[in-house]
């Protein structure tokens, strides 16, 4: 299970030309294991911003990853439990 905190989504392989390369969107994971991913319209080849809930990480992956071809993949940004223990 992935750690709650903010990540990036960060595009590998862009098949339809549409999401860009690189860090196209954030994503926050929650403790309950949901996330939300918000495609950042400066960051796209669409040029187009959205959010997206989803009930856990792997259904983000699986559904932003393309299934088994992994054309993208989360990035840490920010880790909550770093801020936690340096409070």
């Amino acid at each position: 299970m992935t750690r709650p905190g903010i990540y990036w989504w960060v595009r590998d392989i862009d098949e339809t030309g549409m999401s860009g390369l690189g860090h196209v969107a954030q994503v926050a994971v929650f403790e309950d294991g949901s996330a939300v991913l918000r495609w950042l319209k400066v960051r796209n080849s669409a040029g187009v911003a959205s959010t997206v809930l989803y009930e856990t990480v792997e259904q983000l992956v699986h559904v932003h990853g393309h299934g088994d071809k992994k054309t993208g993949h989360l990035e840490p940004a920010f880790n909550v439990g770093e801020l936690s223990r340096s409070v």
